[in-house]
């Protein structure tokens, strides 16, 4: 069958032109309602997806007005001539850089050549590149800082055999349903091969084979249980932030950003002349620290040693 193309999409010609059409229109409808199921997982802020054929076309989209906008994408930017792209994560403002990323759901892996089935945990959404290469999201349970789902989605490039340079909060993925229109391959569609949408934990143990002390981090060895969670917030309570002092008291996860509230408590009573082990006291029991950690002393001591070196004052 003889196929010709036409406004960026192909359409067999003939008697058979018009149930080429509707594939077509099919597959436009198709990678629409994947890219609504990522925006239903960012609450505010941009949306990044690109095109690449001789030149780069990137759009950002505002997710509080982002239906209109990828419908017109996906029309201007036909998938028989542009490679498509997407980014899983949401950014304060019109750049896709790093400092303006915002917290999130997800966690993405560029699998490449290496056995989706030997990822642990398995990833919700997976999807075909070319023959033999794939890549994937994990759908979070809980929102995270940008750095710990970059920590997250690096941990599992490097534990199980993803690339190793594809664990950035900026990265762009490959659009379900898209061509890949490498010259290597023979125009092998982008196929979707599972697609979960239910939350999971975000499982700490990912972190386990992640090195302390890279990036000039030095180890803190603590003990949650040398002094007594009371006195310790009773002994610098007047000089902790009212904030600070009701995220102490929480007995259960009143926010989302669960990473934020551990960070600001560790810098507040670092700030106000706490001792390692005084702190850890506190974020020990605190139901932010329990609920994504569990009662592990190996990432307490993480997470005190990575903040404080962070905010400086290491010993």
């Amino acid at each position: 069958m003889r196929i010709k193309r036409m406004n960026g999409s192909t359409r067999p010609s003939g008697k058979s032109e018009h149930k080429g059409y509707n594939r077509e229109e099919t597959a436009i409808q198709d990678m629409f309602m994947f890219l609504m199921q990522i925006l239903r997982l960012l609450e505010k802020g941009y949306f990044f997806l690109a095109a690449k054929s001789t030149a780069w076309h990137e759009r950002a989209i505002w997710v509080e007005q982002s239906s209109d906008e990828v419908g017109r994408f996906l029309q201007r930017f036909g998938r028989w001539d542009y490679d498509l792209y997407f980014c899983p994560n949401a950014f304060a403002k019109p750049k896709r850089l790093s400092k303006y990323a915002l917290p999130t759901t997800s966690g993405w892996c560029d699998i490449d050549t290496a056995d989706p089935d030997g990822f642990y945990p398995s990833p919700n959404i997976l999807w075909a590149t070319s023959p033999g290469r794939s890549q994937a999201l994990w759908i979070w349970d809980c929102l995270e800082s940008p750095n710990d789902a970059e920590a997250y989605s690096r941990a599992l490039a490097y534990r199980y055999g993803g690339d190793h340079n594809g664990w950035s909060i900026t990265k762009m993925l490959r659009i379900p349903g898209s061509i890949n229109l490498k010259p290597i391959y023979r125009g092998p569609i982008v196929e979707l091969i599972r697609a979960d949408w239910t939350p999971q934990p975000a499982r700490p143990l990912l972190l386990e084979d992640e090195p302390v002390g890279q990036n000039g981090v030095q180890h803190l060895e603590v003990d949650p249980e040398k002094y007594a969670r009371a006195g310790v917030v009773s002994r610098y309570r007047r000089k902790l932030h009212p904030r600070v002092r009701q995220l102490v008291n929480d007995r259960k996860v009143y926010e989302r950003d669960r990473s934020k509230c551990i960070f600001e408590i560790v810098v507040s009573l670092h700030a106000a002349g706490a001792s390692p082990d005084e702190i850890a006291a506190v974020v020990w029991r605190s139901p932010y620290f329990v609920s994504k950690h569990g009662q592990r002393r190996d990432r307490l001591a993480a997470e005190i040693s990575r903040i404080i070196a962070k905010v400086g004052g290491g010993s």
